[in-house]
């Protein structure tokens, strides 16, 4: 509840005021949206079940709360690079920021970042619901985790997983390194500046 309150201040908060409309806020505001949607796919669901003593979902039910789930996180992954790589245009190329990061580039990269993320979870998500469920109609847990759904499964399942679990590896890895990049330039862009003050503002605008 803490999370969601927070999350759903932030974006009225930089909806409210004009001057916080900049593509640093607004990616921010994107990721507390994430953040929200991201609670509300798995939290009420959880607790729904956990106090009907019901720990048991429909496939299609499960279906679609791994689809979202999955979808939000790599999202959040890929906002999260998005928002290092608007920090090194800001530090790195100060003249071109406004022109980089134009209002219609930053629209257009988010829309990339949650078409990717929910293309990726789409590709999972199909992964481990194309085999058909020989065992029961229903998942015997309180959240829909890969792990119970594949025991469900009436072929082999490890080569699934396996796949699955490279590919959440590789969405995390990239999104991890890409990250670094951002910062190791700013890093190096920053200690350059000759003066005090400037690598003070630079060193506050990126920790922004």
């Amino acid at each position: 509840m803490v999370t969601l309150s927070g999350n759903v201040t932030i974006i009225t908060i930089i909806h409210v005021d004009r001057t916080l409309h900049t593509p640093m806020y607004c990616f921010l505001a994107l990721l507390s949206l994430s953040e929200t949607c991201y609670t509300l796919v798995t939290i009420p669901n959880m607790l729904a079940h956990l106090l009907m003593e019901n720990q048991a979902i429909s496939i299609p039910g499960c279906r679609a709360q791994m689809f979202f789930f999955l979808g939000l996180g790599c999202s959040h992954c890929f906002l999260l690079t998005l928002m290092g790589y608007d920090r090194y245009v800001a530090i790195c190329h100060p003249l071109r920021y406004s022109v980089i990061m134009r209002p219609t580039v930053c629209l257009c990269l988010g829309i990339l970042v949650f078409c990717s993320g929910f293309s990726v979870a789409l590709i999972e998500t199909s992964l481990i619901f194309s085999s058909p469920f020989c065992r029961s109609d229903r998942v015997e847990h309180f959240f829909c985790d890969i792990a119970p759904v594949l025991k469900l499964s009436c072929a082999e399942s490890a080569s699934k997983a396996l796949a699955i679990f490279f590919l959440s590896i590789l969405v995390v890895l990239v999104s991890f390194l890409l990250i670094f990049l951002s910062y190791a330039f700013i890093v190096a862009t920053i200690v350059r500046i000759p003066s005090a003050v400037g690598r003070h503002k630079a060193f506050s605008t990126c920790a922004a």
